[in-house]
């Protein structure tokens, strides 16, 4: 699949779009499951692969997870989220954690906020207060471009 990726898929739009964080269609994920699930192997070898990193089988967050996204693209995206929301320093420094977060693993969603590190022991509404539910919405702009 790396060599694939490197080789074939690297210029293609489909992965650009993950890349770039875009909002992928249905057809692109039907593509990518095209070329997992037939070019490169079965579904089941796929599912066996990859049953321990991802819940649900995402074939486009397990692309995202081996090509990564445009770190600018997610500051660029951070920075609009700023100019939305007024955040202090230590807001700030949060939301980078979660890009970090998605440049490093592919996705994140609120389930892992809750429940996985760095995030399961943050207090988040005594940092974020009232600004509480806009982390959830950063986090779902980050996922949802990846989820059809």
């Amino acid at each position: 699949v790396l060599d694939y990726l490197t080789s074939q898929l690297e210029g293609k739009s489909i992965v650009q779009k993950i890349i770039h964080i875009e909002k992928l269609e249905k057809k692109d994920i039907l593509e990518l499951e095209n070329i997992l699930w037939k070019e490169l192997g079965t579904k089941e070898d796929y599912e066996k692969y990859t049953k321990n990193i991802f819940v649900g089988g995402n074939v486009a967050v397990f692309i995202r997870s081996i090509v990564g996204i445009d770190r600018k693209i997610a500051v660029d995206k951070f920075s609009q989220f700023l100019s939305d929301n007024t955040l202090n320093s230590q807001q700030q420094e949060y939301l980078k954690t979660i890009i970090n977060y998605v440049c490093e693993n592919g996705d994140i969603t609120r389930e892992v906020l809750a429940n996985e590190i760095p995030f399961d022991g943050f207090d988040w509404l005594n940092v974020f207060g009232d600004k509480f539910s806009s982390i959830p919405k950063f986090v779902d702009e980050l996922h949802l471009a990846v989820v059809v």
